[in-house]
């Protein structure tokens, strides 16, 4: 390997991102930041607007809530100013060359080849309080419920584990037998979908025209009730379906995690008091992911 090489490998800087379909997820020296996934075009002509990101001669005004994106696969979706908005978070600087480790839902893993095609080997120029041309290297992509995984107790891991990720458009199920994969899947069915029947039940009742991206807000805030039947439904439904594909008895131990473990919480106990809930579940797969690259090296 010659002297340049090395140098040049050396220099690679790790990057973690997860592009949720509810929030877009990353690291800054090691601490955890969120912002929401939905953006719009914008009139660069209008100034006062602090949430720009200028790239290929568009702007777009990031963090913006509207509806969300239909599509389930995300390699797809228009992700890339998520994820340069993500990189400028994690602290990215200008020329920096970037080993970056994403997550995807279990079954767009196939898809990963087009995401790698789109982005190693190629430099991206953008600005945001000021320019930067990044140069990605590398691209690691992990399933999502996979690495979280890595943020089950040691003693945990030894156990034959189900572990269930629900997000906002996918949930991701990964089922370990002595410590390695032996099941996988994801269900299209998410927060983003509970929220549209919470949506929907609430503007027939009242009249009103609530957007499925205002439900949370709404709730948190008292004007929307806790729908406790739509939840209590959804997450049977939600496990009928697993049931299809995974055994979810004799002795398995089943732990939810992901930002919809937190909004149905109370319906999960209510199902199953057994079940049990990884620690800081929006961004364990992160953290996971975090694991992954110490253990390689690459932090």
């Amino acid at each position: 390997m010659t002297k340049n090489l090395i140098q040049e490998l050396n220099n690679i800087v790790t990057r973690i991102i997860d592009l949720g379909n509810y929030n877009t997820k990353g690291q800054v020296d090691g601490e955890d930041f969120k912002f929401i996934s939905t953006f719009e075009e914008y009139d660069a002509a209008d100034t006062s607007e602090k949430t720009v990101l200028e790239y290929k001669d568009k702007a777009f005004r990031m963090e913006y809530e509207k509806d969300f994106d239909g599509e389930y696969n995300k390699a797809q979706k228009d992700y890339m100013p998520n994820l340069l908005w993500g990189l400028d978070k994690s602290g990215v600087k200008d020329g920096e060359h970037v080993r970056l480790i994403l997550g995807l839902p279990i079954n767009s893993l196939g898809q990963s080849d087009k995401i790698k095609g789109d982005l190693i080997g190629k430099s991206f120029t953008f600005k945001t309080t000021e320019e930067k041309t990044i140069h990605i290297e590398d691209v690691v992509i992990v399933g999502e419920g996979i690495s979280s995984y890595y943020m089950l107790p040691k003693e945990e891991r030894s156990k034959d584990v189900i572990l269930i990720d629900i997000g906002g458009r996918t949930t991701n199920v990964v089922e370990y037998k002595n410590k390695r994969i032996v099941n996988k899947d994801t269900f299209p069915a998410g927060t983003i979908d509970f929220y549209n029947r919470v949506k929907a039940k609430f503007n027939n009742e009242h009249g009103q025209n609530v957007e499925t991206h205002e439900v949370r807000h709404y709730i948190q805030t008292g004007v929307i009730p806790v729908y406790e039947d739509l939840e209590d439904e959804f997450i049977k439904e939600l496990m009928n379906k697993m049931k299809n594909s995974f055994n979810l008895g004799l002795g398995k131990l089943i732990v939810f995690t992901g930002g919809g473990s937190i909004d149905f919480r109370r319906a999960i106990e209510g199902y199953n008091k057994n079940y049990m809930f990884l620690e800081n579940p929006i961004h364990s797969n992160n953290k996971g992911k975090r694991r992954i690259a110490k253990a390689k090296g690459w932090l």
